[in-house]
């Protein structure tokens, strides 16, 4: 999750730990070492009348995902330090809160927004939109891009090389050439499939994967001294014996830029490759997500978990309806966090009108955790909301931890 103050993280590195399967693995793991220890003999020993695990097994965990379903998690632009992680666009009024939004033109997935959002030929001459290291959601080379984890019967393959699609699951047909021209350097056409990168003595290079030849081209060029990071490339000169460290195999390449594309190259993308890829190394938890502007809503569901005695599985069901969705909208933060805590709290099972099982079963529902997991860009519209003043802050608000240590605190609104 990237902090709206400090996005300095890396979206292409996100990962969640998976503690609440781990307390209720070390739970079981205490119990069963205290019950052997005590049946030290070997005579007059009573044996149980049920099965150790309906004993000692507490409900599954809940675990609430709060998704950030708004437009600009869409962007296929994150620059450290700017607004809302735009690229500043120094011809428009307000450079540093307007920006450009999108490297690639608009190819039928951002329909409806403003033609100043887009780069173009002439804005890709901000090279630095297309390097990692200010943008950082653009591809990265030394990072192994994959296709998105398989589902059910649904399974995501490599990318077609050439005609990668705009969208793993949406849009079916839409495709994007990457050998057609993204920009023109001083009447040398450049093609989608480009990067730049940066080799161990500090000189970044232009590396071209040209289809055409079949091979990875490199290059040096000359930028026109303007302030970062709106220096425009002016011109560019082949380097026929690049630093080792910068070349790659073209085949793998290009395969891998092609994956980043169709799977990785919008903040949207990576989030769900992140969460279902974690979805599916979890266990004996109840899954739930929640768009904040509700894009996507699902009611908690148990994922290699036992639920009544019987073991069930419908994580294919969470990823399934987690994929499908498309970003739009404000970024409703707070108020997506009381929605999810009301839904704990009124445990009826309604998740802004999707019916599930309650959060919390009449029998051991006392002793159940639960958790919520926030997954954000880091920007959110709603500073000024209030609804719960300091609920744990007050001896009248026991049942909220008010008065109670740890969770009694001083601050507003928690």
């Amino acid at each position: 999750m990237f902090n709206q103050y400090n996005n300095d993280s890396d979206p292409q590195s996100l990962r969640y730990r998976r503690s609440p399967k781990m307390a209720v693995v070390g739970m079981w793991v205490l119990g069963a070492a205290i019950l052997l220890c005590s049946a030290v003999t070997t005579h007059g020993v009573d044996l149980a009348d049920a099965p150790m695990f309906a004993k000692m097994n507490p409900p599954a965990t809940n675990l609430m995902i709060l998704q950030d379903d708004s437009g600009s998690m869409g962007f296929s632009v994150l620059v450290k330090g700017r607004y809302d992680g735009r690229f500043p666009n120094p011809d428009e009024d307000r450079p540093e809160i307007d920006g450009f939004r999108f490297v690639f033109d608009e190819m039928g997935d951002t329909e409806g927004e403003d033609d100043d959002r887009f780069f173009g030929k002439e804005g890709r001459l901000y090279w630095q939109s297309q390097f990692h290291e200010t943008n950082i959601v653009y591809y990265n080379p030394s990072i192994d891009y994959q296709p998105w984890p398989d589902y059910g019967a649904v399974t995501f393959t490599d990318a077609d090389m050439d005609n990668p699609r705009i969208n793993p699951v949406r849009h079916a047909g839409d495709t994007l050439d990457l050998d057609e021209e993204s920009l023109n350097v001083g009447g040398d056409s450049i093609p989608w499939a480009h990067y730049f990168v940066r080799a161990d003595n500090g000189t970044v290079y232009l590396v071209i994967m040209d289809g055409t030849a079949k091979a990875n081209k490199y290059y040096e060029f000359e930028k026109d001294g303007g302030t970062e990071p709106n220096d425009k490339i002016t011109s560019i000169t082949e380097e026929s014996d690049p630093p080792i460290e910068i070349v790659r195999s073209y085949d793998d390449d290009r395969q891998n830029f092609a994956n980043w594309f169709k799977y990785h190259r919008r903040r949207e993308f990576i989030a769900k490759a992140a969460i279902a890829r974690t979805l599916n190394q979890m266990e004996d938890v109840r899954v739930g997500i929640l768009g904040i502007n509700e894009q996507v809503v699902v009611p908690l569901k148990p994922v290699k978990a036992v639920i009544g005695g019987v073991f069930k599985d419908e994580v294919d069901a969470i990823i399934g309806a987690l994929y499908e969705y498309e970003s739009g909208g404000g970024t409703p933060l707070k108020q997506g966090l009381e929605k999810v805590g009301e839904y704990y709290r009124v445990n009826d099972g309604n998740l802004e009108g999707q019916k599930g099982d309650p959060p919390y079963p009449a029998d051991g529902g006392a002793c159940q955790q639960s958790f919520t997991i926030v997954v954000t860009d880091g920007y959110y519209s709603d500073p000024d909301h209030k609804s719960v003043g300091n609920a744990d802050g007050s001896k009248d608000n026991e049942a909220w931890g008010g008065s109670k240590v740890p969770f009694m605190d001083a601050f507003k609104d928690t």
